[in-house]
């Protein structure tokens, strides 16, 4: 059974997806690629993209052409990885 503060994390995680998800529906809409590239094209392709944290730092590891294709048309940057190295570099998590 779950707790008051489980149910609390999973009902925020949950809006977080959505959110994220319309917020890549309004983008790729704003872009004029409605008919180029779906939710499910983001979805697939971006859960492909890897990162390894090594001497305290997250890296990201080499993209396939897929991937960087779909970067490119979305003019997504995910080689800069200073604001989730700055924001775990006090967490106890990778320590």
């Amino acid at each position: 059974m779950q707790d008051d503060i489980s149910e609390e994390a999973i009902l925020f995680l949950n809006h977080i997806s959505c959110m994220t998800a319309m917020s890549c529906i309004n983008e790729i809409y704003d872009l004029d690629l409605s008919k180029q590239v779906s939710l499910n094209d983001i979805r697939f392709t971006f859960s492909r993209i890897q990162a390894d944290f090594i001497d305290g730092l997250w890296q990201i590891k080499p993209m396939t052409t897929e991937i960087l294709k779909l970067c490119k048309k979305l003019s997504v940057d995910f080689s800069d990885l200073s604001m989730i190295n700055e924001l775990l570099k006090n967490s106890k998590i990778f320590k």
